[in-house]
């Protein structure tokens, strides 16, 4: 860092501690909305180990009057709890920890809610608790200890939909972060919106986390006069780059630079013009909104796009999109700010960004120039027949030709998709993408040859149809979590329809027999 010391009089002669001004607290937490609020503390149950996490809704008459997140983390033994609940005090945080500034559980909860009580238990620990309100943080964060009684109640009498063995709850009463509207229909069309950008933000926040199935959330709203809980939806990730095809055909491709001697990778995207997937359009918004380099940090997205002293977002660059993972060494040059909604990058590292080069020798500056390429000519030319990668083993020749033949059909420069028999526990179908073959079930062979002998060609229609259906999906490098759950039915649904047709056939012949 550099000094100015203009008269040459600066040396210190004494060092001072400074009491915290209760008029200070009072800003804490401000820039927090509703979603990043419970954000920062979904950040605290991943830190805690948790592999499950309930954001609940406390409804009265129709009206939200409180809102807890339960974990089922490790837990915090009382001491713990009383160092989590202490303003201003900041812990040592190991390196896989989301945690920041040691400010997250008071000012997220304070922001949102006047009263903050949290429950817990640790292993071979007590259940304990404590409560604080933002009237008693301004006077010097005095809290009350919960009984033990209070602490069981909220951490085992409840049905959260896992086992809470160890794990927290957080609570916020007498909320002020829902609508205030008078009447009830406006305050339930507040919150229906309010959850669906919930969702939204969470699903795009965590996806990654969500992808690899590190942790579950799920959303649900508990009638408090009738001590009931609703129906718990679980959140699906959106990854900003789950796309099809990419928008140009070198990318993604990976820059590399150096900042303070250690080595940071932009993995740059080129988006497929005219998507308007969820991933697409994040949030609900155009691409436009969400163009840009998007931080990430031990697998968590702190920064939803644009470029941090950069550049502007600009029309024609709305395709472009950059994975910054932010490790060791890195932290230093980026500055995240306390609500985790937003980044700030060092002088040395916005230079270093733009510094940045490929293996091949391409520069950021001109990875964005082919990002603008891109999106103009998406606007000059028609909208392109799908392609597709050429059939490979277990196809026929006829098939084969079909698609290698039609310069329209075949997509250039791909590598061929098998298609193959493998005996499956279940299921008409499986992909394996590292192999590039769609695997049938070997158990219904015969059946889909009409009781004839199979041979390497055999079943052409079905295997046709099946890489018609399915081809796309190689265009990715991995399939995320949601999208193995959509083809897992899929294929449950095929070979239920085909043994439906097995039978029908049998009980046909069968009836024939018996002419």
């Amino acid at each position: 860092m550099t000094h100015v010391d203009l008269f040459g009089r600066e040396e210190a002669v004494e060092q001072v501690t400074l009491p915290i001004d209760s008029k200070a607290m009072e800003g804490l937490g401000k820039h927090h909305t509703l979603s990043s609020a419970i954000a920062d503390l979904i950040d605290n149950s991943i830190s805690a180990e948790a592999n499950a996490v309930l954001v609940r809704f406390l409804q009265s008459h129709g009206t939200v009057v409180g809102v807890q997140i339960v974990d089922n983390g490790k837990g915090m033994t009382p001491q713990g709890l009383r160092d989590g609940m202490t303003v201003g005090r900041r812990r040592d945080y190991r390196p896989d920890e989301l945690g920041h500034f040691g400010m997250g559980l008071k000012a997220s909860s304070l922001s949102q809610a006047n009263v903050l009580s949290v429950w817990t238990r640790a292993a071979n620990n007590d259940p304990t608790g404590m409560r604080m309100t933002k009237d008693s943080m301004m006077n010097g964060a005095q809290c009350d200890i919960l009984s033990g009684s209070s602490a069981l109640a909220h951490l085992y009498a409840s049905d959260y939909g896992f086992d809470l063995t160890t794990g927290t709850v957080v609570q916020w009463s007498d909320v002020h972060g829902m609508s205030a509207a008078d009447n009830v229909a406006d305050q339930t069309r507040w919150f229906e919106n309010a959850l669906v950008a919930l969702k939204l933000e969470l699903s795009v926040i965590f996806h990654r986390l969500l992808e690899t199935g590190a942790v579950d959330i799920y959303i649900d709203v508990f009638d408090a006069d009738k001590s009931t809980p609703g129906l718990s939806s679980r959140l699906e990730p959106t990854d900003p780059f789950d796309y099809r095809q990419s928008g140009h055909d070198d990318y993604p491709m990976k820059l590399t630079g150096q900042v303070g001697g250690q080595e940071f990778t932009l993995e740059c995207h080129i988006l497929p013009a005219g998507g308007s997937s969820p991933s697409a359009r994040l949030l609900g918004r155009d691409r436009e909104h969400h163009q840009g380099i998007f931080v990430y940090r031990r697998d968590r997205l702190q920064h939803l796009g644009g470029w941090p002293k950069l550049l502007p977002n600009e029309k024609a660059l709305q395709l472009a999109r950059v994975i910054f993972d932010v490790g060791t060494g890195i932290d230093e040059h980026v500055k995240i700010n306390p609500e985790k909604t937003g980044v700030q990058f060092t002088p040395a590292l916005t230079t270093a960004i733009d510094r940045a080069v490929s293996s091949s020798g391409v520069t950021f500056r001109q990875y964005l120039d082919t990002a603008r390429g891109a999106f103009k000519e998406s606007n000059r030319r028609p909208r392109e027949h799908r392609r597709f990668a050429p059939m490979g083993r277990g196809f026929s020749d006829a098939s084969r030709t079909m698609i290698a033949s039609n310069e329209k059909m075949l997509r250039p420069n791909s590598d061929s998709i098998q298609i193959a028999w493998k005996a499956l526990s279940m299921g008409l179908y499986e992909i394996d993408l590292e192999r590039r073959t769609i695997y049938l079930n070997q158990n219904y062979r015969e059946a889909i040859n009409g009781g004839a002998k199979g041979a390497t060609n055999d079943a052409q229609l079905i295997k046709t149809l099946l890489f018609l259906l399915l081809e796309e999906e190689f265009l990715k490098s991995h399939l995320q979590k949601n999208r193995q759950q959509d083809h897992f039915r899929l294929s449950l649904a095929l070979e239920h329809a085909l043994r439906d047709d097995v039978s029908r056939a049998a009980a046909v012949h069968e009836e024939s027999n018996d002419e």
